[in-house]
């Protein structure tokens, strides 16, 4: 019995240490994806804001019409 506790402590141990292993490689991983996400979802945002040019350009635009009728 001796010799199969060994082995299957031998085994369990190999498994913890590959466990841990790939699951710091998933850590990394996430961060990175996160940092990208994040870097990705701010410069969207700055699209996604009204240019303060082109809504005054309207505007203007819209008194000139109501001006002209």
């Amino acid at each position: 019995w001796e010799t199969c506790l060994e082995e299957m402590l031998r085994h369990d141990t190999k498994m913890v240490e590959d466990w841990n292993d790939e699951i710091n490689t998933i850590l990394i991983l996430a961060g990175l994806f996160s940092a990208v996400l994040t870097a990705f979802t701010v410069e969207s945002y700055q699209l996604l804001q009204q240019d303060p040019e082109q809504e005054s350009a309207d505007t203007l635009s819209q008194i000139s019409l109501q001006l002209e009728s």
